[in-house]
């Protein structure tokens, strides 16, 4: 992959108040990785929607990575008057 390594956050579980929950944001972080003519199907979509070079994409793919950016407090079930 490139970028080789990228920083995720953690959520704490005792983070929040009695009544929450740490739930993480995340975020889909767009990175290539060396492609694989025999398995790897180049998606068209994708490639035109990451503005991808027509120069790197026979030896590379787009792809999405889920990272997770921050943390929210949101009510636990139950506790949230519904």
């Amino acid at each position: 992959y490139f970028i080789r390594y990228v920083q995720t956050g953690l959520c704490k579980k005792n983070s929040c108040g009695m009544f929450e929950r740490c739930q993480p944001k995340k975020y889909q972080l767009k990175v290539i990785k060396r492609r694989n003519p025999q398995t790897d199907e180049v998606d068209s979509m994708l490639l035109q929607e990451a503005a991808f070079p027509e120069s790197l994409q026979e030896e590379w793919v787009p792809e999405y990575v889920s990272v997770v950016v921050g943390c929210t407090c949101i009510p636990k079930k139950g506790y949230n008057n519904e």
